[in-house]
């Protein structure tokens, strides 16, 4: 739960300052953060931005992230043993046991989030465009997605080479962070991932 709230929850993991929070949830919210962290200063993450800054301006690194997303779902299974039904269906437990960890202003979406099965659905196309339409309404300075879809579909074989390039690497870097080597450290670190 606290690698899925991990963008609702700013300022430093100190367990001081966090008290409330539960060891394992802040071990979540740290991995949530190495993830950001490798991603956001990855060449290849920062060559697709690059590539998108000019039709999406700021809004480009959000349109990578969204596209990752998709990616992921349509690949899971060139990653992992487990089905995408399954993994999200595990999810889904997790969350119906562990949700009153959300933050508040967090949860109305993570309730849409579960009653649509968004994170099963993020393999179509649709559900891709959908998201986002639904941001260009929600944030003016997004405005410019409501014409992405057409733009990633034109250049989804280009992206989605990105994101094979890129993922495994991810993979193994948060596989090293989950086995010890970044829990409880703090939300950086110089780790190449190639």
């Amino acid at each position: 739960m606290g690698n899925f709230s991990g963008d609702y929850v700013k300022g430093k993991l100190d367990f001081t300052k966090k008290m409330g929070f539960d060891p394992d949830f802040l071990d979540g919210l740290r991995l949530h953060r190495f993830i950001d962290h490798l991603t956001d200063t990855h060449p290849i993450v920062k060559e697709m931005i690059r590539q998108l800054r000019g039709h999406y301006g700021r809004g480009a690194s959000i349109v990578t992230d969204i596209a990752f997303d998709h990616f992921l779902a349509r690949n899971f299974n060139r990653f992992y043993d487990l089905s995408l039904r399954d993994f999200v269906n595990g999810f889904y437990k997790v969350y119906s046991e562990y949700s009153d960890l959300i933050p508040v202003e967090m949860r109305p979406l993570a309730e849409s989030l579960v009653e649509n099965d968004w994170l099963f659905k993020y393999r179509e196309w649709e559900t891709v465009e959908r998201t986002l339409k639904s941001m260009a309404r929600r944030y003016t300075f997004l405005g410019d997605f409501s014409r992405s879809p057409t733009m990633f579909k034109e250049n989804l074989g280009t992206f989605e080479a990105y994101f094979l390039e890129f993922y495994p690497g991810l993979k193994r870097e948060c596989e090293r962070f989950l086995a010890g080597r970044g829990v409880g450290e703090s939300e950086g670190g110089d780790l190449e991932l190639s």
